[in-house]
């Protein structure tokens, strides 16, 4: 593969896996309304949660320490990662089974007890999906990866809008065609062997996987708290067709975060390579480069979808009240300060300071946890979206801090 295909194959993949979503939320607010909708963001941010457990114990440090490795050492490797992967696919069905009992004694009115035989498998197939896409990643079989996520997501595609078309698209339904995609790409690539497994080696692993993410669990259950209570506080406050609003602001804001993630596929692979190869300042030479190159590309994208906010959401959703339109421009503005903590994150990460994230999400849940509920019962949507950009910006300083302590004091 040519070093230009390699550079433009993990931009189209994310856009083929954003672009995918971006459909099926239109598809899914069209057919379910505002309200139920709103049902199956809150379900989708179960699904989500499991992910950032699996991001933070598996796939992070898997892409740090992978491309370190030989090419034997890093078969072996993967091998036993994949084992410890599903510890936490696990540790996650058994969440999420008890999530939808239970929801039946907090929140009657949401109905997501009737999710209790499609929503563990959703979280199952999604991760294990997302392990063996990351994992080509890492091996650098990028094509291979655009392959497994069309068999995924064409599928799911076809299968809504062949439903949507006839009128026969339901909450229940839905999930069962989003299962179907991701079973039939995990059955194209899933290949699991027992040669050379060793309970000692595994055992290995899961030490050096927990001293590299013991703090980043930590921080993801933060992060969880600090990015959804604002969002929590609405769906308690405000209803179902608030959270149903904020969804579809989210879906738009896939077209930015396309280039997000795929910066997060492949930046810290490259920037692991160079720190081993060439040291700290080649380091952070390559993630400012990456900082001026995509800020400039997310303003523009940005600043498209504010000008353009009420065209979109009537385009798109059939819809014109100007809470959805001021969502739109409001995510839009978060997403430049989330864009500024990317790069930042790195570093921290490449230079194993994943103690600061953690504390950095300290202060922004502890801000949350504070200021959510009254911010959302007094200012409405207004607080739910300055509260998620206050949260951020919190992070963002403490991150430029540490940073600039910890190289001064390795000079």
């Amino acid at each position: 593969m040519t070093k230009h295909i390699k550079r433009i194959l993990p931009i189209s993949d994310q856009m083929l896996v954003s672009g995918s979503h971006f459909i099926i939320g239109i598809l899914l607010a069209r057919a379910l309304g505002l309200s139920v909708y709103g049902v199956f963001a809150v379900a989708w941010m179960v699904v989500l949660f499991a992910n950032s457990l699996q991001q933070a114990f598996i796939l992070i440090p898997m892409m740090t320490f992978a491309p370190q490795k030989t090419k034997e050492e890093k078969k072996t490797y993967l091998q036993h990662v994949f084992f410890l992967q599903l510890g936490i696919i696990g540790i996650a069905t058994i969440f999420t089974l008890l999530f939808c009992q239970l929801s039946s004694h907090f929140s009657p009115e949401w109905n997501i007890t009737h999710l209790t035989t499609v929503l563990p498998f959703t979280i199952i197939l999604f991760l294990i999906h997302d392990f063996l896409r990351k994992q080509l990643y890492v091996k650098e079989n990028i094509e291979v990866a655009f392959i497994l996520d069309a068999l995924a997501y064409f599928p799911q595609l076809l299968f809504l809008a062949f439903s949507y078309l006839t009128n026969t698209l339901t909450l229940y339904k839905s999930l069962w065609m989003i299962n179907a995609g991701y079973l039939l790409a995990i059955l194209f690539n899933l290949r699991i062997s027992l040669k050379g497994f060793s309970m000692m080696q595994l055992r290995e692993v899961y030490q050096q996987h927990w001293h590299f993410a013991k703090w980043l669990l930590g921080k993801t259950l933060l992060q969880w708290f600090s990015g959804n209570l604002f969002i929590v506080a609405a769906a308690a406050l405000l209803g179902p067709v608030a959270v149903g609003a904020i969804r579809l602001a989210q879906n738009v804001m896939g077209v930015v975060n396309v280039f997000f993630i795929a910066i997060e596929n492949y930046i810290p692979i490259q920037a692991a390579k160079l720190y081993a190869q060439e040291g700290k300042a080649a380091l952070f030479h390559y993630l400012k480069k990456i900082t001026w190159q995509g800020g400039i590309l997310a303003s523009f994208l940005v600043a498209v979808i504010c000008t353009f906010s009420a065209q979109i959401i009537l385009h798109l959703y059939g819809l014109s009240d100007v809470e959805s339109i001021f969502l739109l421009r409001g995510f839009a503005l978060l997403s430049l300060v989330v864009f500024i903590g990317i790069p930042l994150r790195f570093a921290i990460r490449t230079l194993e300071q994943t103690q600061s994230i953690f504390i950095a999400y300290v202060f922004s849940t502890a801000f949350s946890f504070c200021c959510a509920y009254p911010m959302v019962k007094y200012w409405g949507l207004w607080g739910v979206i300055s509260g998620l950009i206050i949260a951020q910006i919190i992070m963002q300083v403490w991150y430029i801090v540490h940073l600039r302590f910890w190289s001064e004091k390795s000079r």
